[in-house]
């Protein structure tokens, strides 16, 4: 009986189901990967004009400064309406000057500008993400507005699509995904 599984044909097949399982683990992740990065760069696409929209409706600068009533009302609005978004004002340079929701810990006080700048000058974006003042190294899809006062841009509505919230939310969905395709 020894001699049975040691022949080459019971190597060979065990090397090719090892190879098989490697390429099905390959092949899950892979599909679930592109499946995140298409919802992600959907929501962007569909949620690009938040921000803007936002700022429209609100006005948040009066006499050539934030009003901060009104940027509460941005806020309050926000948690009622998108509970999975996060809200943040930021300077021309990218510190936060305001955030909410605003019981939540933010790690870092000021966010790459780049991303932000890029996201605004391009008429049809591509797939950007941004830094998430939430955490040290993570970087969400956002959408962003210039805030003017007349023509000169004194900071920008910064918008991060993919609240804490929503990431648990995600994951969990995400779990049974992989699953299906398992």
């Amino acid at each position: 009986m020894k001699k049975f599984f040691r022949s080459l044909y019971w190597k060979i097949s065990a090397i090719f189901l090892a190879i098989l399982l490697v390429l099905s683990v390959v092949y899950i992740y892979i599909i679930a990967f592109s499946a995140e990065m298409y919802f992600q760069e959907a929501n962007q696409r569909l949620s690009k004009p938040i921000a803007q929209r936002l700022l429209n409706h609100y006005r948040p600068v009066v006499e050539h400064r934030l009003d901060s009533t009104r940027l509460e009302e941005i806020f309050t609005i926000q948690k009622m309406f998108n509970p999975s978004i996060e809200v943040y004002v930021l300077d021309t340079t990218g510190k936060i000057l305001s955030h909410c929701p605003t019981n939540t810990k933010v790690c870092r006080m000021a966010v790459s500008i780049l991303p932000v700048k890029k996201f605004v000058m391009e008429k049809k974006p591509s797939f950007l993400t941004g830094d998430d003042p939430k955490y040290w190294t993570a970087e969400k899809t956002f959408s962003a507005a210039e805030i003017k006062d007349g023509s000169a841009v004194i900071g920008y509505l910064y918008v991060i699509l993919g609240s804490e919230e929503f990431d648990n939310n995600f994951k969990m969905l995400a779990g049974s995904y992989i699953l299906n395709i398992g």
